[in-house]
């Protein structure tokens, strides 16, 4: 970005690295975040506003001119939009319910029942197809005032003004 800065994906740690992109030294590890409401007051993952506070697998990078960062989160089917002080301040996507998902009040958590190789039950977030809704949003760009998003779960390209 305009500031030296390089942000780096690293899915398979569930994290996004911020580098001096001219010493390479690490300058930020993000992988919590931690929301706020309009108070001011933390809110929790258990918060039915849906505000989970983990990073699943961060794809997809971005600073905006103005220094925010953009993350594609693929597990959890949304982009945070993180502020200069690397903040979580805007969050959007959301999964949708099917015959098969546990739905509750937040969209994030509609869940699909899967079994890993133990045979054990494991729950992946489900995504959505409708217009604010992502599945596997992965590749992101700000340019001209524009956020460009691939969702490449949907087979489309969205772009918010």
């Amino acid at each position: 970005d305009d500031e030296g800065r390089l942000a780096v994906s690293d899915f398979g740690n569930a994290r996004v690295q911020i580098f001096d992109a001219k010493t390479g030294e690490t300058l930020r590890i993000i992988k919590q975040l931690t929301w706020y409401d309009s108070r001011g007051d933390e809110v929790l993952e258990a918060d039915p506003s849906g505000f989970i506070s983990e990073i699943g697998l961060p794809v997809g990078v971005s600073f905006s001119p103005s220094g925010f960062l953009y993350i594609t989160d693929v597990w959890f089917h949304r982009v945070i939009v993180l502020d200069e002080a690397w903040d979580p301040i805007q969050k959007f996507g959301s999964g949708a319910g099917y015959d098969d998902v546990e739905s509750y009040t937040e969209p994030f958590r509609a869940l699909r029942k899967r079994r890993n190789k133990l045979g054990e039950r494991k729950f992946a977030p489900m995504g959505g197809s409708d217009t604010m809704q992502l599945n596997q949003p992965s590749s992101i760009a700000i340019t001209q005032g524009r956020v460009v998003l691939v969702d490449k779960g949907n087979r489309r390209v969205q772009v918010f003004v």
